[in-house]
Parts: C-alpha cells; sequence; structure tokens
C-alpha cells in the first residue's frame, strides 16, 4: 500500500497517523479494481490500497474470496519471507536529520494537534510520542503525515490477511521487508524535509482528501499527477518513482506473474503502484496481459 506527497499518503505501514479526514461524501456501495487476464485465459483481481482504514475508502465484500486461490500482498514481516534480490541500492550517504530540527513553531503547533487526535485521553502517552518522533531521523518517523484513520476501522491490507486467515486463503507475499526498507533509506534526506514541511499545512489536508477521492474512483493516473505535484523537482519526483515504484514494481513480476497465470489470485498494492508507464498495470500489458477496470461489491 507517493513521492514526497505519495511517500507519506501511501506509505506501508502508519507509524503515527495524525488527523482525521472528514468528508460529506456519501458510502460508496463498491470498490475499484482491476481485472487481470493472463495470456492463457486465467483471471485474478489486483487491487490498489492505501493501507490505512478510512471511511470514504470502503472495504470490498468478503466475496471476492470466495472462489479466490490465494490472496498476494506486497509484504509483511509476520510472514516467511521471499529471497532477498540482489540489487539493492546502498543507502544514502547523507547526514541523517531529526524531524524535531527542521520545524518552526508553526508547524510544532500543527503538529502537537494532529498528533493528539491518536491519544485523545492518554496525555502522557501522548507526551512521550511527540518526543520519541521528533528525534526520529526524518524517514523513520515519515508517517507522521498520515491522517488518523477511522476508529476501529481496518485498512485494506489487514482486512485482506484477516480475512483470508478466516478463509483459509493461501497469503503470499511479492518481497521481503528489507527489500522495501532499503529502496526507502537509498532517499536522500531533501525529499523528506520538502514532505514533512508540505504535510504540516493545510494543503496537505485537501491534497489527501482529493487522493482518497481518486483512490475510490479508481482513477490511479490521478493518484500520479496529485502526488507528483508535491514534490520541490521534477528531479526529486523522477528519483522517488524509480527507487520507490519502478524498481520494486519490476523486482515484483517474477513472483507475481506465477500467481496471475495460476488464476483466480486477489492482489493488493500501494495505489501508487497502479499508474503510470511503468506501473503494474503497464508492465503486464507490455508482457501480454489483458486489464479491465471493474467494480466489486463492497461492505457497507
Amino acid at each position: 500500500m507517493i513521492r514526497a506527497l505519495r511517500a507519506g499518503l501511501l506509505a506501508a505501514v502508519a507509524f503515527l497517523p495524525v488527523a482525521r479526514i472528514q468528508t460529506a461524501q456519501a458510502q460508496p456501495v463498491d470498490y475499484p479494481a482491476l481485472r487481470v487476464t493472463a495470456p492463457g485465459g486465467a483471471q485474478s483481481l489486483l487491487l490498489g490500497s492505501i493501507h490505512l482504514g478510512y471511511a470514504d475508502v470502503p472495504l470490498p465484500s468478503p466475496q471476492i474470496l470466495e472462489q479466490a486461490r490465494r490472496v498476494v500482498i506486497e509484504g509483511d514481516p509476520a510472514l516467511p519471507q521471499p529471497p532477498r534480490a540482489g540489487d539493492a541500492p546502498p543507502p544514502d550517504a547523507g547526514p541523517r536529520i531529526r524531524i524535531g530540527d527542521i520545524l518552526d513553531a508553526r508547524e510544532m503547533q500543527t503538529l502537537r494537534a494532529r498528533l493528539a487526535c491518536r491519544f485523545p485521553s492518554e496525555p502522557d502517552v501522548f507526551e512521550f510520542a511527540l518526543r520519541y518522533l521528533l528525534n526520529q531521523p526524518l524517514r523513520a518517523g515519515w508517517d507522521v503525515v498520515s491522517p488518523c484513520p477511522e476508529p476501529g476501522r481496518t485498512g485494506l491490507d489487514q482486512w485482506m490477511k484477516e480475512s483470508a486467515a478466516e478463509r483459509h486463503v493461501p497469503l503470499d507475499t511479492l518481497e521481503a521487508v528489507a527489500d522495501a526498507q532499503a529502496q526507502w533509506y537509498a532517499l536522500p534526506d531533501r525529499i523528506f524535509i520538502r514532505g514533512v514541511h508540505r504535510s504540516l499545512t493545510p494543503q496537505f489536508l485537501q491534497d489527501f482528501a482529493d487522493l482518497l477521492t481518486a483512490v475510490r474512483q479508481g482513477n490511479y493516473e490521478e493518484v500520479c499527477r496529485i502526488s507528483d505535484a508535491s514534490f520541490a523537482t521534477t528531479e526529486d519526483a523522477a528519483l522517488f518513482e524509480r527507487r520507490m515504484l519502478t524498481e520494486r514494481n519490476l523486482r515484483w513480476l517474477p513472483r507475481l506473474e506465477p500467481f496471475l497465470k495460476e488464476g483466480k489470485a486477489v492482489v493488493v498494492v500501494g495505489a501508487a503502484h497502479l499508474c503510470g508507464p511503468t506501473g503494474v498495470p503497464a508492465l503486464l500489458r507490455q508482457r501480454g496481459y489483458e486489464l479491465q477496470a471493474v467494480r466489486v461489491p463492497a461492505t457497507p
């Protein structure tokens, strides 16, 4: 389950999500998906995720797993790890900057207000979490930009894991967690500095609301457009895309294709992996797969 904005909005797991989004839109009754038809005719479903649970983005109905042979997600430290990739980039050699070192007084006030939604009745825990966060390197505490998920609402990735376990559907992953982390730590701090500053502005909340709308609609090209606009330079956007999307997408294919050729797989990846010329759909089409946008039933 973002290029500077994308890194925060679509981070794989939220460490400290921080600001609840409210909208007046009605609860959708379906969920966007891509039906993938392999060259041999086998069909599977590919879904985009924002990884956290928000009321504006519903969860699919469990019926999409009724005939599933397997569920496939990006990665999970609790599951057996696939073999490590042999071409992981080295970590960025620049100094590690702490989040607390770059915030001004206004940003600090905004951060406190957003973080408070995570601990509404636990002031001591809140203060500890704030001190801990401010002392973290930028990339380690990056998920502070993610708005607070709906209380008690499960994100798509976790829902898939739980639903697969309940129905005894095998669960597979596309990459070792260490490989995803290697890509993350290969990025320079300047990308995260820009992202943290932007995340503490009102514009970020509007961007996030727009991103939720795009994901709910299955408009993955709009996901790319929203996130691209948040980078300081086109060079930074291209670097993030190469490290966090393109290189990982290409590595996933050797593991993903056997599942798709087998058929009846339900695959969940971050929504940012589904757009652009090097997104998973484009790479699959280059290999002879057919993809069709569909809507699957959602849980009310």
